[in-house]
């Protein structure tokens, strides 16, 4: 009985150790798809834009700054616009959202308690929006600024009281 209570808590330093890496892991996966996010508007600024991407931007936004998680200077990502003319080269089976669209989105996760990135993409598809997790990152985000999403846990949101009247609105 004497080894068993040595192993239990290598055990329990083991499981807590493992849950930080997950933590981290996580942590650098959402930066990750935020940067991913954040190239994929330039390269559309600049006519380089990868087939099947349908991320759009508009040139007027690219000197509003982003948030920034650390010291080190990265020039902000361009605003994401759905009301951005069509450009040249764009694939035919890009599709963008109409104006309001993504209020709709938003409008099916009112009933839910809280709700992730998986789910705001399924919503879009609900309502026929082509998307991505990282272009559901930055819909939240945007939410989250204007006060109408708020964090529960790291990936999982709720619905506000102001959220919830404007959506449903």
């Amino acid at each position: 009985m004497a080894r068993v209570q040595p192993v239990n808590q290598f055990l329990s330093a083991a499981r807590e150790h493992l849950a930080e890496l997950d933590a981290k892991i996580n942590e650098l996966t959402r930066d990750r798809e935020i940067e991913a996010t954040r190239v994929e508007a330039f390269e559309q600024v600049l006519g380089i834009t990868k087939p099947g991407r349908a991320v759009t931007a508009s040139l007027t936004h690219l000197t509003h700054p982003a948030p920034q998680t650390n010291s080190a200077a990265v020039p902000a990502a361009p605003t994401l616009s759905h009301a951005a003319p069509r450009k040249p080269g764009r694939q035919a089976g890009d599709h963008r959202a109409p104006p309001g669209a993504w209020k709709g989105v938003f409008r099916q996760l009112v009933g839910k308690e809280t709700f992730n990135y998986d789910d705001v993409v399924a919503a879009a598809e609900k309502a026929a929006i082509e998307t991505t997790k990282p272009s559901a990152r930055v819909r939240v985000s945007r939410m989250k600024e204007g006060g109408y999403v708020e964090p529960v846990e790291d990936g999982v949101f709720r619905i506000t009281d102001a959220g919830k009247k404007y959506f449903e609105g």
